[in-house]
C-alpha cells in the first residue's frame, strides 16, 4: 500500500495549527480486498507545550475471503483523538467509530449500527462496543434482530469482557463474562442464559425463533441456562446446565404438559448430554 497527502499549516514553531489530508491505496494483504480508496483528514495545534490532533478516517467497502471467515460490507467511520492539553499533563489517545455495515455470508448474518468508543491510558485500554442489528438473512429467520452491547479492557496481553446479547425487548437475553490472553493463546466465558418465560398470551417462541411459526404454540414454563466455555488454542469446551421447569406447548399434534428438568451439555463439538 503506498499513502500520499496534503497539509496546510500556519503560525511560528512552538505557536502553530494545520490540517492534513491523507490519501492512501488498497493495502495488498491475502484474502482481504479493499474496493474503495482509504481516506483520513487531520486537524491539530501545538502551544505552550501542549498539543492536539484529530483525525476522521473514512469508511472503505471491503471483502474477506479466507478458509477461516468470509465477510464484506463497509467499515464505520472513525474517529481519533490525541490530546496533551499542557506540557506537565498526562497524554491522552481516544477512539470512536460509528456506523458501518457487515455480512457474514458463512453464517446467514449481518451487523448494523457498529459502535466503538475507545480509551488509552497509561495502564491499558478500557472501551464499549455496540452492535446495534444483528440480523438473521435467512428465509424464514431463526432469530429475531438482537443487539449486542458491552465493555472491554485490555492489561499487558489480557482482554477482558462482559457482552450482553438481547432483543429489543430484552424477553431473550445472554450473557458472556470472561477473559483471553492472544499470548497464552486461551479465553474462559461464563456464560447465562436469563430465563425465557412463555405464557399463551405473552411471549412464544415464535417470537423470538421466526422459523417455529406454525409449529410451536400455547407454549408454557420458563428456560434458562448457565455454564463456562473455554479454549486452549487447539480446541474449545464447554459445560451448560440447562433447566426446563414446568414446560408446556403444543407441537403438530403433540402436547407437552410438565416438564421439568435438568440437561448438561458437555464437550468439544459436537456436544454430549448427560
Amino acid at each position: 500500500a503506498t499513502a500520499s497527502g496534503h497539509a496546510s499549516i500556519a503560525g511560528t514553531p512552538d505557536d502553530f495549527e494545520g490540517t492534513l489530508r491523507i490519501l492512501g491505496s488498497p493495502p495488498e494483504i491475502p484474502d482481504l480486498r479493499v474496493d474503495s480508496e482509504p481516506r483520513a483528514d487531520a486537524s491539530f495545534w501545538f502551544r505552550g507545550g501542549g498539543f492536539e490532533a484529530q483525525a476522521v478516517v473514512h469508511p472503505v467497502r471491503f471483502r474477506i475471503t479466507s478458509d477461516l471467515l468470509r465477510a464484506e460490507g463497509d467499515t464505520p467511520e472513525g474517529r481519533l483523538r490525541l490530546r496533551r492539553p499542557a506540557e506537565d499533563t498526562d497524554l491522552g489517545l481516544g477512539l470512536e467509530a460509528a456506523g458501518g455495515r457487515i455480512e457474514l455470508p458463512g453464517y446467514d448474518l449481518s451487523l448494523a449500527k457498529i459502535g466503538v468508543s475507545a480509551r488509552v491510558e497509561e495502564r491499558g485500554v478500557e472501551g464499549k462496543l455496540r452492535v446495534g442489528e444483528l440480523r438473521d438473512l435467512q428465509s424464514p429467520p431463526r432469530l429475531e434482530p438482537l443487539g449486542l452491547r458491552g465493555t472491554f479492557e485490555i492489561r499487558n496481553s489480557t482482554i477482558g469482557y462482559h457482552l450482553k446479547l438481547a432483543n429489543p425487548g430484552e424477553s431473550l437475553v445472554l450473557e458472556a463474562k470472561g477473559g483471553a490472553d492472544p499470548a497464552v493463546p486461551s479465553a474462559r466465558d461464563e456464560l447465562r442464559l436469563h430465563p425465557l418465560v412463555f405464557d399463551p398470551a405473552g411471549l412464544q417462541p415464535a417470537a423470538l425463533f421466526p422459523f417455529l411459526e406454525g409449529q410451536v404454540e400455547a407454549a408454557t414454563g420458563s428456560v434458562e441456562a448457565s455454564g463456562t466455555a473455554s479454549w486452549d488454542g487447539a480446541r474449545a469446551t464447554a459445560e451448560i446446565d440447562l433447566a426446563l421447569r414446568e414446560i408446556g406447548f403444543a407441537a403438530r399434534g403433540t402436547e407437552v404438559l410438565d416438564l421439568n428438568g435438568r440437561i448438561e451439555i458437555g464437550g468439544p463439538s459436537p456436544p454430549v448430554t448427560r
